[in-house]
């Protein structure tokens, strides 16, 4: 049993080989351990394995391995696609930056060469 954390998923994969079962916990759901007077490890565990022997451990949903590949998928074109737009904006600015200038720069001698 782990407790639901952003790498859970990660650790109970690693885990799975060597046990018969991962059990991923709702910390949210399971108030008795947050609210104890006394907090170990040890402690912690007992109680956890106390409430998964008597069936009122609240379970998180653990996905199969094919919804995890998606979901890496997903996070990865999220993550190129916010790159994209990054990239876009800054390109902008910097066109923007360099072509007014160059009018300004441009209107300036421009006008001069007028007067010239």
């Amino acid at each position: 049993m782990i407790e639901a954390t952003g790498k859970a998923a990660a650790v109970a994969e690693v885990l799975s080989p060597y046990v018969d079962r991962v059990v991923i916990a709702n910390p949210k759901q399971v108030h008795m351990i947050a609210h104890a007077k006394v907090k170990t490890d040890t402690i912690d565990a007992t109680v956890l394995a106390k409430l998964y022997a008597s069936g009122f451990l609240p379970e998180v949903w653990v996905p199969d391995p094919g919804t995890l590949a998606l979901r890496r998928q997903v996070t990865k074109r999220t993550q190129l696609v916010r790159q994209r737009s990054r990239l876009k904006n800054l390109i902008q600015s910097i066109l923007h930056a360099h072509l007014s200038r160059r009018v300004r720069m441009g209107t300036l001698s421009g006008s001069a060469g007028a007067n010239g």
